[in-house]
């Protein structure tokens, strides 16, 4: 029994380090809606239509465009944290929907 004490150890572990690796690089931290709605709660519902694109493939930075912030077209870039808490930049950045 104590021989396995040690292994049983590693185990979880190398367990827990995989359930990390998973939630900082693979787990969806927001769609589409929440961000959307997030931008708006921000922005305000007057005015032109906001869309928001994820630009990786768990969620964590999207952009969302509108000709609210100009032409060309001109966007904002929203963070998403891995417990789901979103930074929206208030800096519009060129970016190609």
């Amino acid at each position: 029994m104590r021989k396995l004490v040690p292994l049983i150890a590693i185990a979880a572990l190398a367990v827990g380090f995989a359930a990390l690796f998973w939630a900082f690089e693979y787990r969806q931290r927001a769609n589409q809606a929440q961000v959307t709605r997030a931008v708006y709660r921000e922005f305000g519902r007057r005015g032109a239509r906001i869309r928001c694109f994820a630009q990786t493939g768990n969620g964590a930075t999207w952009n969302c465009v509108s000709a609210r912030w100009g032409d060309d077209p001109a966007c904002r870039q929203v963070f998403v944290n891995v417990l789901g808490s979103m930074n929206i930049r208030r800096q519009t950045v060129g970016c190609e929907g």
